[in-house]
């Protein structure tokens, strides 16, 4: 959970941020394999520091805090099957995903290498989906991690959602019922109209090119953050401003 602010222009809205998901446990590492342990991202062994081939690099599934179980090559071998399949398991209704449970998003493209048959039947099974109100629910891996799937259609080519599993999505708290008036509901309104509308597209990751600034340049990086000042119930709100707008 994250203090912060919703910013526009001159006004704040002071807010928390919460994961809705919790991280999947079952997360393989890579392992050295002169001492055993992990190498974190780096291909470094952090037990005698020596430098490692990626493909001398063993993995494993954390059991705890402390011990890890090392990955075989039979067991990696029959865990990598998982990857080659996407299981169908069968229908959900297009109105009842629950966006706030999807955490990834994948493009489902058919196989140039394959004949012109299977090239075919990827158009007739995307367009199943895409006339159709309902989506296909499927079991998928990356990674050797099985996840959950839906199959859905946008601009005439497959897209793969990727789901939480239950258990790993967190429920959201409930907050205390905050009443408004008709009123105050117009400014909330006005406000959103008053919004120029965004290409997406066009949106750069100002956070990265000031980190590589920093990173080139040795300079302090600095982020000047608004204070949130103390105004009235409907904050930046109010009265004067839906005059004005």
């Amino acid at each position: 959970m994250v203090s912060s602010n919703i910013v526009y222009k001159m006004f704040n809205i002071p807010i928390r941020i919460t994961n809705l998901h919790k991280s999947d446990s079952s997360k393989m590492k890579q392992i050295s394999p002169c001492c055993k342990i992990g190498t974190g991202l780096k291909t470094i062994c952090k037990g005698c520091e020596n430098e490692l081939e990626k493909s001398n690099l063993l993995r494993g599934f954390p059991l705890d805090k402390e011990n890890i179980h090392i990955i075989t090559q039979e067991q990696d071998k029959a865990l990598k099957g998982f990857d080659k399949v996407v299981e169908v398991i069968g229908k959900i209704a297009k109105s009842e995903i629950d966006p706030k449970k999807i955490c990834g998003a994948f493009l489902v493209t058919p196989d140039k290498k394959q004949v012109k048959m299977f090239k075919k039947a990827y158009k007739v099974f995307e367009q199943g989906i895409s006339n159709s109100s309902d989506a296909i629910v499927v079991k998928f891996a990356t990674s050797s991690k099985q996840k959950i799937g839906i199959l859905t259609s946008m601009d005439n080519v497959l897209v793969l959602l990727q789901v939480v599993y239950e258990e790993n999505f967190n429920d959201i708290v409930q907050i205390p019922e905050i009443k408004i008036s008709d009123a105050e509901k117009k400014q909330g309104i006005s406000f959103v109209k008053k919004l120029e509308t965004v290409d997406i597209s066009t949106i750069e990751n100002e956070y990265n090119k000031r980190l590589y600034e920093f990173i080139e340049k040795g300079e302090p990086l600095t982020v000047t953050v608004p204070e949130v000042e103390e105004k009235d119930e409907l904050g930046f709100f109010n009265q004067e401003w839906l005059e004005q707008n």
